[in-house]
């Protein structure tokens, strides 16, 4: 599918097409994450946020066919002493990452090619990861003396087994993408160059549903992975009260009882 990307900054661009944000990081050659590309995508999400009545679904990719995002710009890193390593993560590039974390929209990760790095740990801030078949992926911080310190540490071990994700991270290796997905880590594996397009369709479908309904849904099991199974119950309950004052609940149950399809407003 081609697509122009008339919006964004010099690195992070986005476009609108049908209410699904389709967001591409493209700096040559590997599409690494010197802190302007941070910068550039937590102004982007900011963009997104500010337009979120014009959206369902949020897709992120890469430049090329080849990377999706090839880690961290390594030179910024030679600069790091102890203390303003310790300070990175207060730094406004982490925020970007949160940013597409918390996003109210679901976010599709569409892995175009590998993911090594902090180009994992964006696609692990996403909701879903759909991978190309050439792509590998992998935290291989340990290769050069550092840890994964946009998250990966604790996001990897919430998302597959704990003693999977510390061999890959003491052991730095790339990981072919049919192996992630075997433990989960990838929805699903599709062919070279498929990635985005698998996206749009997999988004188009949950634009069959209510936005501001899978918004909540999305709160609650993010919010919930970080309490107790009570505490997580309590705010489900909430949020359901939250879904029940919404305009589509009740064209959603109208709906199934007239047996048609359902004309949500995402309101």
């Amino acid at each position: 599918m081609n697509i122009q990307f008339p919006m964004g900054k010099e690195f992070v661009k986005f476009n609108i097409v049908d209410r699904i944000a389709i967001v591409m990081i493209d700096r040559p050659p590997v599409n690494a994450m010197s802190d302007q590309v941070h910068y550039e995508l937590a102004d982007v999400f900011d963009e997104l946020k500010q337009k979120i009545s014009e959206l369902d679904v949020v897709i992120i990719t890469g430049g090329g066919e080849k990377v999706f995002i090839a880690g961290a710009n390594l030179p910024d890193w030679l600069k790091l002493n102890d203390v303003e390593g310790g300070r990175w993560r207060d730094k406004r590039n982490i925020k970007g990452f949160n940013k597409v974390r918390n996003f109210e929209r679901p976010v599709i990760a569409a892995i175009n090619g590998h993911a090594l790095g902090g180009g994992l740990e964006l696609a692990m801030c996403c909701d879903i990861r759909i991978a190309s078949e050439n792509a590998t992926v992998g935290l291989t911080e340990t290769n050069l003396g550092l840890v994964p310190a946009a998250g990966g540490t604790q996001t990897l071990p919430r998302l597959i087994p704990v003693g999977i994700a510390k061999e890959w991270m003491f052991t730095g290796a790339r990981i072919p993408v049919k192996e992630v997905e075997r433990w989960g880590l990838v929805n699903k594996v599709v062919p070279q160059g498929e990635a985005l397009n698998e996206a749009i369709v997999l988004a188009k479908k949950f634009q069959e549903k209510s936005s501001i309904n899978l918004s909540y849904v999305k709160r609650a099991i993010n919010e919930g992975l970080d309490m107790t199974l009570q505490e997580g119950f309590d705010l489900e309950a909430e949020i359901l009260g939250l879904t029940c004052m919404t305009e589509d609940k009740n064209e959603g149950v109208a709906a199934f009882l007239e047996k048609r399809k359902p004309n949500f407003k995402g309101r």
